[in-house]
């Protein structure tokens, strides 16, 4: 059998090298794919992979799920164990007839992203171009182009207020769940009656994944989930729509907040995202139906 690399790697730093190295369309198992193509509902529902650093490397799989994956080391010790019990040898690059079936094979030990620690870099460099794909979301009117993380740590402000600030990157907001949206304090930039963006400022949308140490909500596994959650909810709903915020800036949680979950139901990816996301969308949407009342 021949070796991926074309002679014998017995490395770890060369193998992960080589397992999370970006395949183009002659060595890939699934092909090319360009992530940062305007996303298509009727395009194919496949799983996503990246590397550690948040690098795209391929999707595939048998179009009935969007999960997003992440191959590492882990996934490589996992690979590794597997064709020692199986083939004799943990050096899955031997067994590998060609470039297309060794990477069809690490790929298959990849895992969850909320299964994955990741730097907050690495976190916005995922997730960004897939809501920025969205027609629903115009990428300019985002903090520095960019979805904020927040690492669910504190670190000291430079401000003379003393406050804390939370870490991560792209100036995160404070907040916990799955992510939170914050409106540049400019009453000025918006309509009234929070009927949305006039269109000529940029970057007074800050959208923040909250994590628990470089790890992020499960309602984020998906393609469809992290569209419905940070291009529906967060960025349309309560940023440009202006849902949830008294008076276009300060966040009320007894005001529209509900509106922001009607969007998700009614657009393309709820049809979409697994069960898990669904049960934990209704467990929230609860706490802010009596709104809907008022």
């Amino acid at each position: 059998m021949m070796n991926v690399m074309g002679s014998k790697v017995h490395n770890e730093e060369e193998a992960t090298k080589f397992a999370l190295a970006r395949q183009d369309s002659r060595h890939s198992g699934f092909g090319s794919a360009n992530i940062f193509s305007k996303f298509d509902s009727k395009g194919g529902f496949y799983d996503r992979f990246y590397d550690l650093e948040g690098n795209y490397i391929t999707q595939g799989g048998d179009g009935k799920t969007d999960y997003i994956r992440v191959v590492g080391k882990r996934a490589i010790a996992k690979a590794r164990a597997h064709s020692q019990k199986t083939y004799g040898t943990q050096w899955f690059e031997d067994i590998a007839t060609s470039p297309k079936q060794a990477l069809a094979y690490i790929l298959g030990f990849a895992t969850l992203i909320n299964k994955t620690e990741l730097s907050p870099q690495a976190i916005s460099k995922i997730y960004t171009p897939i809501i920025a794909a969205m027609p629903e979301v115009d990428i300019k009117l985002l903090h520095n182009g960019e979805l904020s993380v927040s690492t669910g740590t504190n670190i000291s402000s430079k401000s003379t207020d003393y406050k804390l600030k939370p870490g991560g990157y792209n100036d995160p907001s404070p907040g916990q769940g799955v992510a939170n949206t914050d409106r540049k304090k400019d009453t000025a930039t918006w309509l009234p009656n929070n009927k949305g963006y006039r269109g000529d400022e940029t970057g007074v949308i800050k959208v923040t994944i909250v994590t628990k140490r470089g790890i992020v909500n499960a309602d984020l596994n998906t393609v469809s989930g992290a569209q419905n959650t940070l291009g529906i909810h967060e960025f349309l709903g309560h940023g440009v729509k202006g849902f949830g915020f008294n008076d276009k800036t300060s966040y009320d949680p007894n005001g529209t907040h509900y509106k922001a979950y009607d969007l998700q139901r009614k657009h393309s990816t709820w049809k979409k995202v697994p069960a898990s996301f669904r049960k934990d969308y209704l467990e929230r949407a609860k706490k802010y139906e009596v709104q809907r009342k008022r």
